[in-house]
């Protein structure tokens, strides 16, 4: 449900990358999710089923603005409960795939009858003393947002804490302590790489004409 325009971020293309290799060792796949994407299920030629959970793609609008925050909350509202309506759909024997912590993807998976459950943990929301003293470069003066990125997180992090035979991913591999300390087993959680190494390299006697630096 976190896809709302023809635009692709990072997390998108890894979610994208999960699905093709769903399908190709053999699963057949169901998304629930809006027109955008249908949109980009399309556009990386992804063979599924979907269940639509709007009514048309959102216009652009201005994310920045508390007019555009408030006006994709409550589009966001509207797929989730629709999503809620269609967990029929899943059945016990199903796997159960959250693509984002965000509470209008995890929440229906979380309750959703399916025995086993996954869901990925792709970046860690400010804290809470982060926000209100702004010791991170991305809350805004307004907190809105990072105060809603933080509520949403430590919920579903939270409540998928207490499903039964579940399967956090997490990217960072800093994020394996945080798991742990919230009370997840070691069994339950899973490393994915985002892609960079994070090891010192061992010298190679080859010197590089430049670095890399890569943010999102």
């Amino acid at each position: 449900n976190c896809l709302y325009g023809t635009h692709i971020a990072g997390g998108d293309i890894h979610f994208f990358q999960l699905a093709l290799g769903a399908i190709k060792v053999g699963f057949q796949l169901h998304f629930f999710g809006g027109h955008a994407l249908a949109y980009h299920l399309q556009k990386q030629e992804i063979s599924a089923t979907q269940t639509v959970t709007d009514s048309q793609m959102m216009p652009r609008i201005n994310a920045e603005s508390l007019g555009g925050q408030l006006r994709l909350l409550w589009d966001y509202i509207g797929r989730f409960f629709r999503t809620i309506c269609n967990l029929g759909k899943i059945q016990k024997d199903d796997f159960a795939y959250a693509v984002t912590d965000y509470w209008f993807d995890a929440l229906p998976v979380i309750f959703c009858r399916a025995h086993r459950k996954v869901m990925v943990w792709h970046m860690q929301a400010p804290s809470l003393k982060e926000i209100i003293f702004r010791t991170r470069a991305d809350v805004d003066a307004k907190r809105l947002a990072s105060l809603y990125f933080w509520a949403s997180q430590n919920l579903t992090l939270w409540l998928f804490r207490r499903c039964t035979n579940k399967r956090l991913i997490y990217i960072n591999p800093c994020m394996r302590d945080i798991l742990l300390a919230k009370g997840y087993r070691e069994e339950e959680i899973s490393h994915v790489s985002f892609g960079v190494t994070v090891d010192n390299p061992s010298p190679s006697g080859v010197k590089s004409d430049y670095d890399v630096v890569w943010l999102g």
